[in-house]
């Protein structure tokens, strides 16, 4: 259940206009690497059919509890540490509209 919910969080995050071009995209070498590197529990890319049956069964509030909680989990267990910049995360926020 965790890794289908880190998928229907990024797919979220990244806004893909569809199932299909998010499949494509997150199934990429790049990204399915990175996402292995941070996520350890993910050892392939579920069908997003099946992210978006269950994201349609869990209520929003529970959805923010999991992700913060997966998140101070993953900062507990020190996962996320190789990614500190000066003893910090760095965010970025794309503000220009999708079309």
């Amino acid at each position: 259940m965790t890794v289908l919910l880190i998928y229907g969080f990024l797919l979220f995050v990244f806004q893909y206009a569809s199932r299909r071009e998010a499949y494509r995209e997150m199934t990429g070498l790049l990204l399915a690497t990175m996402l292995r590197t941070v996520f350890p529990d993910i050892h392939s890319t579920p069908h997003f059919d099946s992210v978006e049956r269950l994201l349609r069964t869990i209520p929003n509030h529970s959805l923010e509890e999991f992700l913060e909680g997966r998140v101070t989990t993953m900062l507990h267990q020190h996962q996320i540490r190789s990614y500190l910049v000066d003893q910090g995360w760095v965010v970025a926020i794309d503000g220009t509209p999708k079309n």
